[in-house]
């Protein structure tokens, strides 16, 4: 479909390849090279248009055009006054579009006494669509929200721009990399002092934006209510006048939650509510600062315990399906059980096969798949202890295995720099994923079966989704080799041990960094997470395993 640019046509949509408007005869062709192809949003001011460009090979844009000084008593001062508002902040802009979370400004230009902003097209999902499939934000996930956003926010007001109409619909995840990218800087709010307009406006949209802001005048500080108001519309998924008693003055957002069974830590509500003061003096006056405050209160990993018995490298840490002990495996040729709430040695068993590298039972119990350090996979049944496959296909040593949770599918990583998805019930070879440098050291497989996670030589960790095979996120944290992967049971959490001593925690779905752990006096080569995702086991070359716990907030 083709979109008339014409704002007074009263029949817009045209065929697609039509060259002139069949209702006004307006041009569909802006600048004989945009073609418009729906209509995004209309506001006071203009509307934004989701385009294509003929001269970037019908690369998507987006077109934000501006025409309302035409109503206006004096329209030649209007559109003087307009012309010089819009070129400067077209400036602030195109400074602006350098931030990789905030749309690059491709051009600006006057035609037909219409004044346009072309931008980059974000193609992803707006917060306020995720809320309605996903359902409401988790704490954590409004966490990660507000250590996305902040940065921009900095960023946009140390060029002296406050955005002005922060809400779910201007913020989209963007689908390549799942990070979060601020949209709309409305311009259109400045190209007229008298407006009065509750969306689209300079006042922005009636209940994101504060008082001072209502009454013309904003500052960082205003962003930041409208953010704090995203938050708590985010957490409890419902209309914001339901949160906030205009009567009294005062927000009652965490007395909803509560009363539907949730709610979300002390210290994340202080923050919450210091964002949506009234008064501005007592509202946070930049993002530093509530920046700041978020990563005092984050939890903290913190060591519980350290088993030491062990003569060897530990190689594997394991928690059992009940979370009560925890079994280590190690280059001693002992395998060790512990309990996990008195520290106790349970077992200790002498391994008989040194020549076995790998031993992985399936979610069901029945199948068993294990490596004796060459280039295949044998995939065994259980009860009748016999070999049902033996997998061929691997260039290089094979080193971790996983199973998927319904088990039909078996992940290996190899030394060969791939990972290979097999069939376990024939045997037949699915996908084979290429993109590390270096030798997988590990695989693992997502709780949920969304996820394959690989760590490899090459210092970098690549997530995949495993249908269809396809990256995800490659994270580069790490300095040394990456050793082992876990992925917490709520598929929240991903956390891994590397060579560099340390370990780190993800969040699975946005890849990004979480937390650094440290500790070990050596190399980590196993992590764990328990059933309950609160508790996590490493165990190094430095022969101790330590337990950590997620550290109380409050």
């Amino acid at each position: 479909m083709s979109y008339c640019f014409n704002p007074t046509c009263e029949q817009p949509e045209n065929p697609q390849e039509t060259e002139v408007c069949l209702t006004c005869n307006s041009p569909l062709l802006l600048r004989k090279r945009y073609r418009s192809l729906k209509l995004i949003e209309a506001g006071s001011f203009g509307r934004t248009l989701l385009c294509i460009d003929a001269d970037r090979l019908n690369a998507h844009c987006v077109i934000k055009q501006f025409f309302k000084w035409r109503k206006i008593a004096d329209p030649i001062a209007a559109m003087a006054r307009a012309r010089q508002i819009f070129e400067k902040e077209a400036k602030l802009l195109l400074q602006l579009g350098e931030h990789p979370q905030i749309p690059t400004l491709l051009a600006c230009f006057e035609d037909d006494s219409r004044l346009y902003l072309v931008q980059e097209f974000i193609e992803g999902q707006n917060l306020l669509d995720e809320i309605l499939e996903q359902g409401t934000f988790s704490e954590q996930k409004i966490r990660n929200l507000l250590n996305d956003l902040l940065p921009v926010l900095k960023f946009i007001h140390q060029h002296n721009l406050v955005h002005r109409d922060i809400k779910p619909m201007n913020i989209i995840r963007r689908q390549s990399d799942r990070k979060l990218v601020l949209v709309d800087f409305g311009l259109a709010k400045l190209l007229h002092s008298n407006s009065w307009g509750k969306t689209g406006s300079q006042y922005g949209t009636e209940g994101y934006a504060p008082i001072e802001q209502t009454r013309g005048k904003v500052y960082p500080a205003s962003d930041l209510f409208s953010l704090g108001v995203t938050c708590i519309q985010l957490v409890t998924g419902t209309v914001i006048e339901e949160l906030y008693q205009a009567e009294q003055g005062i927000w009652v957002w965490r007395e909803y939650l509560r009363e539907r069974g949730a709610d979300v830590s002390d210290k994340l509500a202080q923050i919450l509510n210091k964002l949506v003061k009234d008064s501005l003096k007592e509202r946070y006056q930049s993002a530093s600062e509530v920046m700041q405050d978020l990563q005092e209160s984050a939890p903290r990993w913190q060591t519980i315990k350290t088993f030491s018995g062990h003569f060897g490298v530990v190689n594997r840490v394991t928690f059992s399906p009940d979370g009560e002990t925890v079994a280590s495996g190690s280059e001693d040729k002992t395998l060790k059980v512990w309990h996990l709430e008195t520290g106790e040695l349970i077992q200790s068993v002498i391994s008989e096969s040194q020549g076995v590298k790998f031993a992985v039972i399936s979610p069901d119990g029945q199948m068993l798949a294990s490596g004796s350090g060459d280039n295949s996979i044998q995939i065994w049944q259980l009860p009748t202890e016999k070999i049902q496959h033996t997998l061929i296909g691997h260039l290089g040593i094979v080193n971790q295995v996983a199973f998927s949770p319904n088990g039909q599918t078996l992940i290996s990583g190899s030394a060969d720099s791939t990972i290979k998805l097999w069939d376990t019930n024939s045997g037949e070879l699915l996908h084979t994923l290429t993109g590390h440098s270096a030798a997988i050291k590990t695989v693992i497989v997502s709780p949920d079966g969304k996820f394959v996670v690989s760590g490899s030589e090459d210092k970098t960790i690549k997530i995949w989704h495993l249908g269809g095979g396809v990256l995800l996120h490659t994270l580069t944290e790490h300095s040394q080799r990456i050793n082992s992967l876990a992925i917490s049971p709520d598929n929240q959490l991903l956390a891994s041990g590397s060579a560099d001593n340390t370990m780190r925690i993800w969040h699975l779905a946005t890849g990004k960094l979480m937390d650094i752990l440290t500790g070990h006096s050596e190399a980590v080569r196993s992590v764990a997470f328990s059933p309950n995702s609160k508790i996590l086991a490493s165990g190094s070359e430095d022969r101790t395993i330590k337990i950590w716990v997620l550290g109380n907030e409050d």
